[in-house]
């Protein structure tokens, strides 16, 4: 029992060892701090790193598809900045009139629509597809993958639903300052307005009016696209409506006709206009800003419903925003890309800024509101 006591005694002893050792250390640190003082030109001194997730530079095809005879998508795992698009194997010169374009708004999905007849009742369609890639060293390749689309006409099922139908960006209210949009299921060939009627609704009686209607192309470009026009999909009704007031609008049948002789189905909206005292204004003054950025407004749940590119220091103005909270973000475009860049671990490179306005606006109905955003540096 002696010995057993002697043993723990000894362990006790190494353990208050232990605790020198701990000391000795926290003694040389305090040293180290009152000796040499930090300054921005120590070797020691460390960078704050920002976590982000690292995106590598890769481009390539993730997915293609051909539901449809004269339908082809293709979508790439990243936005594209170029692309050369060829039909191989077509004989018509005239290739302007063999199908036309559309891209999304993220630039990274690509829907070719055949409108040449000849050229949808083909089983098999051979494209080329040019883009710049990377290679080992992360620099830009040209690259061009040659895709297949097959499609079995004969296996073609009937469609529950008229590929040729309508859809609008108008509910049973109207939102002011955003435009009355309508968009085909099919791209279209002919508008036929003598089939489209618009009338003021008062007292239960219907008044004709007059109003214009337009084509409108995909707004988002992707440089290198010239042998196609873009896609006949989207319209865009011009029109003053009156605040407060009624209105009934009608489609029918052959007021949009696509190129294999789709039509739409009739189609009735009735609507009531909003007013603007049901809106609110901010309006921001951004100060102290050197550099190109991208200003975006947020809800409170951080959803973007505004973005605008800016150069420097300005005042901007958020017209027809709906009662709630709202936030401002900023994205420091260092690189002028119109885009939020990540960065690079292994090549110290940072991601691009973001700032964050310290502030949630309450914005009420019918109030304008001015807020001043200085930017301090760093």
């Amino acid at each position: 029992q002696d010995t057993r006591y002697k043993i723990q005694d000894t362990t006790i002893k190494i353990q208050d060892t232990r605790y020198k050792i701990q000391d000795t250390i926290i003694k040389t640190q305090d040293s180290t701090r009152n000796s040499q003082p930090a300054t921005r030109n120590q070797s020691d001194l460390r960078e704050d790193l920002f976590l982000f997730i690292e995106s590598i530079p890769k481009q390539y095809i993730s997915g293609t598809e051909r539901k449809r005879a004269e339908k082809i998508q293709v979508t790439f795992n990243q936005p594209l900045d170029t692309l050369d698009l060829n039909l191989l194997y077509y004989e018509n010169n005239n290739i302007a009139e063999a199908y036309q374009l559309e891209w999304s708004a993220t630039r990274d999905t690509i829907i070719t629509w055949m409108t040449d007849s000849l050229l949808a009742g083909k089983d098999s369609l051979v494209f080329a597809f040019g883009y710049f890639g990377y290679d080992s060293l992360e620099q830009k390749v040209w690259m061009i993958d040659s895709l297949r689309f097959n499609f079995k006409h004969s296996a073609a099922k009937p469609e529950d639903t008229n590929p040729m139908s309508l859809r609008s960006s108008v509910g049973r209210t109207m939102e002011l300052g955003k435009p009355m949009k309508f968009t085909t299921g099919l791209p279209f060939q002919y508008i036929d307005t003598s089939l489209i009627s618009l009338f003021r609704v008062r007292d239960s009686l219907e008044f004709p009016e007059s109003f214009d209607i337009k084509p409108l192309k995909n707004l988002v470009q992707i440089p290198g696209i010239s042998q196609s026009s873009g896609s006949n999909r989207q319209v865009i009704f011009e029109k003053v409506f009156l605040q407060d007031s009624s209105y009934s609008l009608r489609f029918l049948p052959g007021a949009f006709t696509g190129y294999f002789g789709e039509i739409n189905d009739s189609l009735t909206m009735n609507f009531k206009v909003n007013t603007e005292d049901k809106y609110g204004v901010l309006l921001l003054n951004l100060e102290n800003l050197d550099e190109p950025a991208i200003l975006q407004l947020l809800d409170n749940k951080g959803n973007t419903l505004v973005e605008r590119r800016i150069t420097g220091s300005t005042t901007e103005r958020f017209s027809f925003l709906k009662p709630g909270k709202y936030k401002f973000k900023l994205i420091l475009d260092k690189n002028q890309n119109g885009m939020w860049d990540t960065g690079r671990y292994l090549k110290k490179i940072q991601p691009e800024p973001i700032l964050l306005f310290e502030k949630e606006i309450t914005l009420k109905a019918n109030w304008e509101m001015e807020e001043s955003w200085i930017i301090k540096p760093d």
